[in-house]
């Protein structure tokens, strides 16, 4: 099935709503879905196969970022399943209780250690496992599009060929699964609501617990799930007293933690997202998550003239102009300052525009939906996507796309939504071969640039897995200590190798230190105590990067490394140097 014919078929025997109950106002008490079967629908396949194939290429993607704390977290629970914090790790410099350096939930470690069990601790088998939640959660997006009057598979497409969630879903981090969760979550709540189905609100509950168990942001479900029963029942709905169940197991896991580890986890990760400062500001802040969320959608700029008038288009592009002149006269965001000059210094103001220009069409698309439906389903999505970007640009410690990434299905299914009823109504249809030209160039536009972003996050996972070889080549019998962390800590610790404790490490004369050009938690040493051994190429400079300051990139961390999801420009090439300890 073709998108463009798919997008025309929106409203076939096959969705799960037949229609949203109007376009204004709420549905009647009395109106519900049409009955559909549960089984998946050959958009869902096609979804699914879809987001196999566009990860298939990053199966052997080093071990990156964050990955290292699951795949510790996974080896723990797999020995000691009731104690799975109980452990230190070196991930700042110094030993901590891995309690006090994770901000998750231990599900995700469980996942991991149940699929290592199988298929073991390589990248391509871990990787491969993953493969099924990202399906689950672009085949959970098509289907919930078409209950929600949208058609399926543009929406399930809109969300795939997105730069956050292709790099979201090459790591083995929480944040896919517990999308995939949320998703059948909320297609399970609607069902049993509309069927008045016990068993299916139990199902709903299940999921949502286990969502929450993964990321504490999909607590954020509950009301959400909450204020759509409502909203359909106009009153105060007594079956959302299913969703205590997510909120009873997330009190038991933080008293049970508060007895096991002296501190309630829930507490501290709440702690941790609102308390870190900001070197943007708080109005810096504000901007950079806009622009975070338009950089980790910024593929879907081929599809805003299948969605927007002309007129509208216009608005937008004299607002992206009077954004340009105001960035580039700015000279720096927060304390950000832009490249001196060059390719690096234009990318940078384009990109950061465009970005910006990009989160507010975000805002827009949202409220104007509000003033068109007022539905339950359009609530709910509304609500879902805006209240994700509020909590990514305000309240989390720092703008990243993991934080960004729960809000694209939402505004995935409002956008081809509108891009559904834009064909309708013009001359001719969505369907006919013209639109589907255009409709096609825009999908492939989003595949190209949002597979070149996962491809520039994959080399910069590859400099990790390949500086942690060179060192190790390099120890020649001697001790190896190092400083960063990452993916590059797994693959030293695996060699044998010992992070650098800067409060308590032996390091001996004749002890060698690796030290990458770029990465976290790196200090400079003492000219005086080493002699440099070797300094050694791992990555050649490229022109794309999602973590880097040179670009202003910072995908992972915006706090760290630059307010944007990813930059154009001049990367520097990565090196680690070996050197050796001449005193202790």
């Amino acid at each position: 099935m073709s998108v463009g014919s798919e997008a025309r078929a929106a409203g076939d025997a096959d969705r799960d709503r037949v229609e949203v109950a109007g376009s204004r106002g709420l549905a009647p008490p009395g109106d519900r879905a049409a009955p559909a079967s549960s089984a998946p629908s050959r958009e869902d396949l096609v979804a699914a196969l879809a987001t196999v194939a566009a990860l298939l290429p990053f199966l052997g993607k080093a071990f990156h970022v964050d990955d290292p704390l699951f795949l510790w977290l996974a080896r723990r629970v797999s020995t000691h399943p009731l104690d799975p914090f109980g452990f230190d790790v070196n991930w700042y410099g110094a030993n901590a209780p891995m309690w006090r350096i994770t901000q998750n939930p231990p599900l995700g470690g469980f996942m991991i250690a149940a699929a290592a069990a199988v298929v073991g601790w390589s990248e391509r088998a871990l990787h491969g496992v993953f493969l099924l939640p990202a399906a689950v959660a672009i085949a959970a997006t098509a289907r919930l599009a078409r209950r929600c009057g949208a058609p399926g598979l543009l929406a399930a497409l809109a969300a795939l060929l997105t730069p956050v969630f292709l790099v979201s879903a090459t790591t083995l981090m929480c944040d896919v699964p517990m999308l995939a969760l949320w998703l059948t979550a909320t297609l399970a709540w609607m069902r049993g609501i509309d069927r008045d189905s016990g068993a299916w609100l139990a199902a709903a509950a299940g999921l949502a617990t286990a969502a929450v168990l993964t990321k504490y942001f999909a607590v954020t479900l509950v009301p959400l799930l909450a204020a759509w029963a409502c909203l359909r029942a106009r009153r105060l709905d007594p079956r959302v007293a299913w969703l205590l169940l997510p909120l009873a197991a997330l009190g038991c896991w933080d008293r049970w933690t508060a007895a096991v580890y002296g501190r309630p986890l829930l507490l501290g990760a709440v702690d941790y997202a609102g308390g870190a400062p900001s070197p943007f500001g708080a109005r810096g802040s504000i901007g950079v998550g806009i622009a975070f969320a338009g950089g980790c959608l910024a593929s879907w700029i081929g599809l805003l003239p299948l969605a927007c008038s002309r007129r509208a288009l216009a608005g937008w592009g004299a607002l992206a102009a009077v954004v340009f002149v105001a960035v580039a006269s700015a000279g720096q965001v927060g304390e950000y300052r832009f490249p001196a000059a060059g390719l690096s210094r234009w990318a940078f103001v384009a990109e950061a525009s465009a970005f910006l220009v990009g989160g507010l069409l975000l805002v827009g698309l949202g409220l104007d939906e509000l003033s068109r439906r007022r539905d339950a389903d359009s609530i709910l999505l509304v609500a879902w996507m805006l209240g994700t970007l509020v909590f990514a640009a305000v309240v989390n410690w720092t703008a990243n796309g993991r934080s960004v990434l729960p809000l694209v299905p939402p505004a995935a299914i409002l956008l081809a939504r509108r891009v559904a009823e834009r064909g309708r109504a013009g001359t001719g249809s969505v369907a006919d071969a013209a639109a589907s030209a255009r409709l096609a160039t825009a999908l492939g536009a989003a595949a190209a640039l949002s597979l070149a972003v996962a491809a520039a996050d994959q080399r910069v996972a590859e400099a990790g897995r390949a500086g942690a070889r060179a060192a190790l080549a390099r120890a020649d019998g001697h001790d190896l200590w190092f400083q960063g962390h990452w993916g590059l800590q797994w693959y030293l610790e695996e060699g044998g190798a010992r992070a650098i404790d800067f409060d308590r490490s032996p390091i001996r004369p004749g002890d060698r230190i690796a030290i990458p050009s770029y990465n976290t938690n790196v200090r400079p040493l003492p000219e005086d105590l080493v002699r440099q051994v070797e300094v050694v190429p791992i990555a050649p400079s490229a022109i794309l990067t999602t973590m880097h300051e040179a670009v202003g990139a910072g995908f992972y961390a915006a706090i760290a490394t630059g307010p944007l999801p990813f930059g154009f420009g001049e990367v520097p090439p990565d090196e680690i140097r070996v050197v050796e300890a001449v005193r202790p």
